[in-house]
């Protein structure tokens, strides 16, 4: 057989290491119509060549088979056991679809799973691959996330089309993208809103973190070429929002101070990683952590319906409930109830909104000199006294005033 050339020889190696066939000197010296050392020569070049581009396989002699193969440098591979890990943790985020979600499990554990242990890893994932339940919103957005992690990297200006599921409409935001975060189920944007009136349109203009968009909820994108700046003492750090955001809800830092009574003190240190134990009590621990979000806020905001909601319920309690009472004229009956409910009435909603108006005055306290929160204080404090006037007038009306127009149905005409 007549001689190769060299390159012709080395692509041909090359070809067959990629395939997973195994280089053997005797069978390639006559294949080619060269010496033993030739092929020796080429294998080192290739062996060089595998070393400086950096590659995670290695050329290697295989005692065994007598051979020459490619295998994956041990220091740079994944390991059966990490395999198996990355790839749990990827079906129980449930952060994809299917058909996003199946081609990136099934890369991940051919390419990184040696031949010899490839069907074990996918017996060991079949199960929850079948049972895997889809994110409700069925959208694709893999695709998505390049460009954005492109204009956070770049300090790209992006133009988004949004849909708010609060609000059930869409709105259209020029925004400076500077992380992209992961919490449960979901992919989240976060960005500053470029040129947007922070007086006007934020309940703390002074807040200086990003607002925190749902990626899977972003309808429209397009990056621009325009650059925003940002001083690298004001850089945005994912990592410290991650430790400090909980709920994915924007908002300003705050340290909160609580105690935590559960079995084991590890579940609240592992949820909040800047939770710190200032003491351990008999029944439990003390707990101080840093937060990002409204959450605390949001749930104040509701106490004027709260009290509307539980009056409601208690009043419905005392009606529905017959107390006993001797024969009577069936008015008198009538008027002894409902003069009885009243009077509990009035004592469970004054001391209810006495309560409620001490959280008021104590948001509006430590407000920190925010007007908007001082006027929302005062609000709640409105709302709850006008619903308890509305109630004990409703209830003072039935059982006084009412019972005086009772008799003027039995009078003879």
């Amino acid at each position: 057989m007549a001689e190769t050339d060299k390159n012709t020889r080395i692509l041909e190696l090359h070809t067959m290491l990629t395939r997973g066939e195994a280089l053997r000197k005797k069978e390639l010296a006559q294949r080619f119509g060269v010496t033993e050392k030739s092929i020796q020569r080429d294998i080192e070049d290739l062996r060089d060549f595998f070393t400086r581009s950096g590659e995670s396989r290695v050329l290697v002699y295989d005692g065994r088979e007598r051979a020459y193969v490619l295998r994956t440098d041990s220091a740079l591979a994944l390991t059966n056991s990490e395999v198996l890990a990355v790839a749990k943790i990827l079906l129980e985020s449930r952060s994809m679809v299917k058909d996003e979600m199946f081609p990136i499990l099934d890369k991940l554990v051919r390419c990184c799973t040696p031949k010899e242990s490839l069907k074990q890893v996918q017996s060991l994932i079949a199960n929850e691959k079948f049972h895997y339940a889809e994110p409700h919103h069925g959208k694709a957005f893999v695709e998505q996330l390049w460009t954005l992690g492109t204009a956070v990297e770049k300090h790209r200006i992006i133009e988004i089309t949004y849909h708010r599921t609060h609000k059930n409409d869409t709105v259209t935001r020029r925004v400076q993208p500077v992380g992209i975060l992961f919490s449960e189920y979901y992919f989240y944007l976060a960005a500053f809103i470029d040129g947007i009136d922070k007086e006007k349109y934020f309940d703390n203009p002074a807040d200086k973190s990003p607002t925190i968009y749902r990626i899977d909820k972003i309808e429209k994108l397009k990056a621009t070429a325009e650059h925003f700046s940002v001083p690298y003492k004001d850089r945005f750090q994912e990592g410290e929002m991650r430790k400090r955001i909980q709920f994915m809800y924007g908002g300003e830092l705050q340290r909160i101070r609580f105690a935590y009574t559960g079995p084991s003190i590890e579940a609240v240190l592992d949820r909040l990683p800047t939770a710190k134990i200032e003491k351990q009590t008999d029944n439990g621990w003390i707990v101080t952590a840093e937060v990002f979000g409204k959450i605390v806020y949001r749930q104040c905001c509701k106490m004027p319906q709260y009290y509307v909601l539980i009056m409601s319920v208690v009043l419905l309690t005392f009606v529905c409930t017959p107390p006993a009472f001797a024969v009577d004229d069936i008015w008198t009956v009538g008027r002894s109830i409902i003069t009885d409910v009243y009077q509990k009435i009035v004592g469970i909603s004054t001391l209810l909104a006495g309560l409620m108006s001490a959280v008021a005055v104590l948001g509006c306290k430590f407000s920190g000199g925010r007007q908007q929160r001082v006027d929302q204080a005062w609000d709640w404090l409105k709302r709850i006294w006008i619903a308890w006037a509305v109630i004990n007038g409703i209830g003072a009306f039935i059982a006084y005033i009412a019972p005086l127009f009772s008799g003027l149905a039995t009078l003879e005409p």
